[in-house]
């Protein structure tokens, strides 16, 4: 993976995981005592998910994509065991782009529409023009420049 490849991937991440995550606090220890055990489950969950994310992250950081992956799939299939959308459609979309570092545009187009699909479904106005830009990059990349066009012309509301 050239440099400039590997710099972009990290400034994805960092924008679309780190930054609006902030810093991750035990959600576990902040649950008033009232609250069922259902959804402290859940809560850990959510959490389990965030640092699977950020130790994603700092995988890709030190270069380690396919270790990177796996840490973001588990991350993903906990969001959608506790159908958290919005850590879904954020662990859909930072998998989408590591999958485009990779030169795996197929793959990585699919995880980007899904990213997409469910930033819209929420009303995530910067994760969707975030993974319009990001889907378009990929299909760029794989060749496909009309669907990109269309993708990033979409970002910008111009038909």
């Amino acid at each position: 993976m050239t440099a400039m490849r590997f710099s972009r991937l990290v400034v994805l991440v960092v924008l679309l995981v780190v930054a609006p995550l902030g810093v991750v606090t035990p959600v576990i220890d902040l649950l008033p005592a009232s609250r069922s055990a259902s959804a402290q489950t859940l809560d850990a969950g959510d959490a389990a998910a965030t640092q699977l994310l950020q130790q994603g992250t700092l995988q890709a950081m030190k270069g380690q994509l396919q270790t990177t992956i796996y840490s973001w799939q588990q991350a993903l299939r906990i969001y959608r065991q506790t159908h958290n959308r919005l850590g879904e459609g954020r662990a859909l979309g930072v998998l989408g782009n590591a999958y485009h570092m990779l030169g795996d545009y197929p793959q990585a187009i699919d995880y980007l529409q899904q990213s997409l699909v469910i930033l819209r479904q929420l009303g995530n106005r910067l994760g969707e023009g975030m993974s319009l830009n990001n889907l378009g990059g990929a299909l760029e990349h794989a060749g496909k420049l009309p669907e990109a066009e269309k993708a990033l012309l979409s970002e910008t509301g111009t038909p």
